[in-house]
This record gives C-alpha cells, structure tokens and sequence, in this order.
C-alpha cells in the first residue's frame, strides 16, 4: 500500500473524540513518506479532539527516532496498552 493511500483511507476514520490505533507491529518497512502521512493523520485527529496512537515494531521505532520524532507520537507495543492509555486520559480529562 503506498503511503497516500495509506492516509488516505485512515482519514476517513477520523472523527470527534475517537482514538485512531494504528497497528504496524507487522510492518517490515516504513520510510519518510509513511512518516509523513503519520504526522498528518496526527495532526488531523488532534484537530478533530481526538488521538493517534500506534503499534510499533522495531522498523517505526527506529524511523521515528532517525527523525527525531519518537516523541511526537503516542508509541505502544500491544493493542491493549494503547487502548488502555486512551481510557485513562479520557477518564483523566
């Protein structure tokens, strides 16, 4: 799947005060164009109150840190971490 196509149909699952989780545990290869329809779609459900967070294999992790942005996103390694951190700043908030 090419990076645009990517955001594109992660796009349309953006919405008011939904968490988007995006599993790429699997994922053998991401390069700066997937980094960047990461930072959009970060930007997008930030705008609509809501939040990205991923599943990261060890391919994100090190693409995220060559680029200095291992802090812009919300990193997990399992499904239920993720999930479980977007319930505790929901009922935090």
């Amino acid at each position: 799947m090419s990076s645009n196509a990517f955001r594109d149909y992660l796009s349309h699952h953006v919405a008011p005060d939904r968490a988007l989780v995006v599993d790429m545990s699997d994922l053998a290869f991401m390069g700066m164009c997937g980094l960047s329809s990461l930072s959009v779609l970060s930007a997008l459900t930030r705008d609509a109150g809501g939040s990205l967070a991923l599943i990261c294999g060890r391919p994100v992790q090190r693409l995220l840190k060559a680029a200095g942005q291992e802090s812009m996103f919300d990193c997990y390694t399992t499904l239920d971490s993720a999930v479980g951190m977007w319930n505790a700043k929901r009922f935090l908030a």
